[in-house]
C-alpha cells in the first residue's frame, strides 16, 4: 500500500511540472494563429498590388482597419524620389500589418517587395 502511495506522489508532482508547459503551449498557439492571419492578409496585400496596373500616385500610403480579424494593414508605395535607397526604375510595395494580441501586447509584422515602374 505504501508502494501505491509513493507511486501515486511521484506520479502526480510529475504531473504538476507538466501543467506551466501546457499554459505556454496554448499561448504559443494563439499568437501562431494571428501571426498565420497577420501574414496572409499582409501576402493578399502584397499580390493585389503586384497585379495593380496603374499603382497609386507616388508616394502612396493608406491604412485599413479590419474590425473581423482585428488587424490593422498599412499600405504604402514609394520609389526613389521619396526614398534613396530604393532602386532606380522600381517601385517598393510594402504592407505593415499590426495587432494586439490577447495579452494585450502590439505586435507587427511587415513585408516588402519591388515591382518594376
Amino acid at each position: 500500500m505504501v508502494e501505491v502511495l509513493a507511486a501515486m506522489i511521484i506520479a502526480a508532482v510529475g504531473i504538476l511540472a507538466l501543467a506551466p508547459m501546457m499554459v505556454v503551449s496554448i499561448q504559443s498557439n494563439g499568437l501562431a494563429d494571428d501571426l498565420t492571419s497577420a501574414t496572409m492578409q499582409a501576402q493578399t496585400t502584397l499580390e493585389t498590388l503586384k497585379q495593380q496596373d496603374p499603382l497609386p500616385p507616388i508616394p502612396y500610403e493608406n491604412t485599413i482597419y479590419d474590425s473581423a480579424t482585428r488587424l490593422t494593414r498599412r499600405v504604402a508605395i514609394d520609389n526613389s524620389t521619396s526614398d534613396g535607397a530604393i532602386p532606380l526604375g522600381m517601385n517598393r510595395l510594402s504592407v505593415t500589418v499590426t495587432w494586439t494580441d490577447k495579452g494585450g501586447i502590439g505586435r507587427s509584422i511587415e513585408y516588402s517587395t519591388f515591382r518594376a515602374q
